[in-house]
């Protein structure tokens, strides 16, 4: 009779509640409590995530999860980046169940702006939390075996890094790293930011007008705050900190054979000068060279601090153009080097 007794109150306890919730904690301690908005109690994956990570930090959580759950994510490269960093989506979904590209898919990327580091964390944290939630919570099990998630971490993982490793502000580097020619003048990123008050900082620079829709913000001065709809405003806004350092901008068109010189007035605020004459395309073609050298010497000059670098500097165009004669060639060679200090 007591051997009896003692089964049924076993059987009472297993199919009672609390039996079955001891029983569940004994094997998986993960399934009870709010796990959507928190995280998994004992992933396999093990990772922290109150700092933001670089470029090998969330490639290392992939690879990682790849290895610990292959049935689940796997990763393949869909190219490089520009400066060579290769660009890896992760494919997320029970593999056993069927082919992934067969089931509806849901795409999830991130940092598409450099300085939106967020949207990295994001991702790659939704990848580890279905990857750990598998058979450990049914939606998220159900979900996985009829669909795919695919999850790129960074779309512009140069600009990523320099973010988060070079001198930036919260505006600056939402770009890629790809060297463009943003002044027109046939050059790429010869002339960058510069630090004109030398606080360390590149900001945003200001100058007072009757239009402007700014004004100082009375808490903290070194910020601008927009001017109520009824109220006037003191300043506009410039862009960011830093001159033109390009004296003569050269512009040339293949399209109408037309060049044009752009040249920033420095007697005048704002004021350039802009001339165009209709050239010969062989000129125009020893003119681009002639500049292009010419402003290689600049960039050099301006790396020595403190320092006047004078040498002799013999810039010879070999052309199988018999109509331009070398004198007239050496002489369009000084005009635009006259001003770099070079001695002919």
């Amino acid at each position: 009779m007591k051997n009896i007794l003692k089964k049924i109150a076993l059987a009472f306890v297993l199919c009672s509640p609390l039996g079955q919730g001891a029983m569940a904690q004994s094997t998986d301690p993960d399934l009870n409590g709010m796990r959507a908005i928190g995280t998994p109690a004992n992933p396999k994956v093990k990772w922290t995530w109150n700092y933001y990570m670089d470029y090998a930090a969330f490639n290392k959580l992939t690879q990682e999860l790849a290895k610990a759950y292959p049935d689940l994510v796997k990763y393949e490269s869909i190219g490089k980046s520009y400066q060579g960093r290769e660009m890896y989506v992760i494919t997320i979904t029970d593999f056993k169940s069927g082919k992934p590209e067969q089931k509806p898919a849901f795409w999830i990327d991130g940092n598409i702006h450099a300085n939106e580091l967020q949207g990295t964390q994001f991702a790659m944290y939704t990848a580890w939390y279905l990857a750990e939630s598998f058979g450990k919570m049914d939606f998220v099990t159900d979900m996985l075996k009829g669909r795919t998630f695919y999850i790129l971490p960074s779309l512009n993982p140069d600009a990523h890094e320099n973010f988060i490793y070079k001198s930036n502000t919260t505006s600056s580097s939402r770009s890629g790293m790809m060297p463009l020619d943003d002044d027109g003048d046939g050059l790429v990123d010869e002339d960058g930011y510069d630090d004109l008050d030398g606080d360390g900082n590149i900001v945003t620079m200001r100058r007072k007008s009757p239009t402007g829709r700014y004004k100082i913000d009375p808490e903290y001065p070194g910020r601008m705050i927009l001017a109520k709809p009824d109220e006037q405003g003191e300043y506009e806004l410039l862009g960011f900190e830093g001159i033109d350092n390009d004296e003569v901008n050269v512009i040339t068109s293949e399209s109408d054979d037309k060049l044009k010189a752009v040249i920033k007035l420095d007697n005048f605020f704002d004021s350039y000068l802009i001339i165009s004459s209709y050239v010969d395309r062989k000129v125009i073609n020893h003119m681009e060279k002639a500049v292009g050298s010419a402003n290689e010497y600049k960039r050099l000059q301006n790396n020595i601090d403190k320092t006047q670098l004078r040498f002799l500097a013999i810039f010879i165009i070999f052309t199988s153009i018999s109509d331009v004669s070398l004198d007239n060639l050496m002489s369009l060679i000084r005009y635009y080097v006259a001003n770099f200090t070079c001695i002919f």
